[in-house]
C-alpha cells in the first residue's frame, strides 16, 4: 500500500534526492523559492514548508535575502543544539549545572543532542554565524556579547534564545527568572525585620539581571523608607568570594555601618558571613545556603533549563517573528 505524500514531502523529497546525487553540491545555492513554486505549481507557503524541514533535519541552510544552500555537514549533526558559555567555570556553577540538566532532558525527549560550547573570547571573534551553520538553533547563557554579535543574531535564519542572562534589546527572547522580584524577596525579608540600613553585592559586571535584582531592592527601599547608600553598593563577580569577606571587615569597622546585607549570589553571602556579624540574605539557593543556614532567594534552574528546551524546539517548528514571550520564572524566599 502507498502512503500518499503531501505537496510539500513531494517538493522535499525531490529536493533530497536531488542533493543526495550530487545536482546540488556543498555550500551550493538550492532552487530558487520562486522558481519551485512555477515549477511545481506550488504556493509560497508550501514551498517554504518543505525548505523548513530540510532547515531543521540538516541537509540545507538559508541565509535571508539570498537563498537555500546545501550544507557541508551530514545531517546527523542538525539535530544537535548549542548552548554557549562565557566559561567553563560556569558549568560547575550548581545553578548554570541544573539549567544544563533541564536543557538536556528537554531535548532529549525529542531526539536533540546539546553541545556546550565555551568561549573566553568575544563570540564574534568565534564567527557566530559560521557557528550557526552547524547547528538547528542556539541558546545564549552569556552576557558578554559585543555589539557587532548582537547585530548578527539578527541576521541568523536559525532559531535562537537566551537562557537566564540577556541582553535588553533581545528581553523578547530571553527564558529567564524574574529578577527583579528575586532582590524586593530578598529585601522586604530584612525590612520586614525591621532593618533599615542595608548593603547590596550584586554579581557580575553590570549584567542585566543583576540591573533587575537591584531595582528589585530600591523598590522595596523606597516603598520602606530604608537607606541604601552609594558606598553600600558592591559590584563583584560571584568567584571574589575574598573581596566578599574583605567587605565585611570594612562594613564592621564603619562608624553608621548597615544592619543588614543582601548578597545576590550565596557564594559571596557565605563569604560575607566569616567576617560580617549582621543579618545577611543570599540567592540561588544552592547547597552552601543550606549547609551555612543561609536565608535566600530560591531558583529552579532544572525547570528553566527545561521552559528554554521548550522554547527553542517551539521555535524550530515556527517562522512567526518576533518569538513568543515566555512568562519569567517566579523565586521563592527560603527562610532559615
Amino acid at each position: 500500500m502507498t502512503i500518499p505524500r503531501y505537496k510539500y514531502q513531494e517538493l522535499k523529497h525531490d529536493l533530497t534526492e536531488r542533493i543526495r546525487s550530487g545536482e546540488f553540491g556543498p555550500e551550493e545555492q538550492i532552487e530558487p523559492e520562486l522558481s519551485l513554486m512555477k515549477r511545481f505549481r506550488l504556493s509560497r507557503n508550501t514551498v517554504r514548508q518543505a525548505l523548513r524541514e530540510l532547515e531543521n533535519e540538516g541537509c540545507i541552510y538559508r541565509i535571508r535575502g539570498k537563498g537555500s544552500f546545501v550544507r557541508k555537514n551530514p545531517p546527523a549533526e542538525s539535530r544537535k543544539i548549542a548552548f554557549l558559555l562565557y566559561s567553563s567555570a560556569y558549568t560547575t556553577y550548581p545553578l548554570t549545572a541544573d539549567i544544563i540538566r533541564g536543557v538536556d532532558a528537554g531535548l532529549t525527549r525529542e531526539g536533540y543532542l546539546l553541545d556546550i560550547m565555551v568561549s573566553p573570547r568575544n563570540f564574534h571573534q568565534e564567527n557566530i554565524a559560521e557557528t550557526a551553520k552547524h547547528f538547528s538553533a542556539l541558546l545564549i547563557g552569556a552576557y558578554q556579547l559585543d555589539e557587532l554579535t548582537l547585530n548578527a543574531l539578527n541576521k541568523l535564519t536559525i532559531p535562537f534564545r537566551f537562557v537566564k542572562n540577556y541582553h535588553r534589546n533581545f528581553a523578547r527572547e530571553a527564558i529567564r527568572f524574574d529578577y527583579r522580584e528575586a532582590g524586593r524577596l530578598a529585601a522586604v525579608h530584612l525590612a520586614e525585620r525591621g532593618k533599615k540600613n542595608l548593603a547590596l553585592l550584586l554579581s557580575g559586571n553590570g549584567c542585566c539581571i543583576m540591573n533587575d535584582f537591584k531595582d528589585g531592592v530600591v523598590q522595596v527601599c523606597l516603598e520602606y523608607g530604608l537607606r541604601l547608600s552609594g558606598n553600600h553598593l558592591f559590584q563583584l563577580d560571584y568567584e571574589q568570594t575574598s573581596e566578599a569577606a574583605r567587605i565585611g571587615q570594612k562594613l564592621e569597622q564603619e562608624s553608621d555601618p548597615p544592619d543588614g546585607v543582601i548578597c545576590a549570589s550565596d557564594e559571596l553571602a557565605a563569604a560575607l558571613m566569616q567576617t560580617y556579624s549582621g543579618p545577611i540574605t543570599g540567592c540561588n539557593d544552592i547547597p552552601i545556603a543550606a549547609e551555612k543556614q543561609l536565608p535566600t532567594v530560591k531558583l529552579n534552574g532544572y525547570a528553566l533549563g527545561e521552559l528554554a528546551a521548550h522554547a527553542i524546539l517551539t521555535d524550530l517548528k515556527s517562522e512567526t517573528k518576533p518569538r513568543k514571550q515566555y512568562e519569567m520564572l517566579s523565586p521563592e524566599f527560603i527562610l532559615r
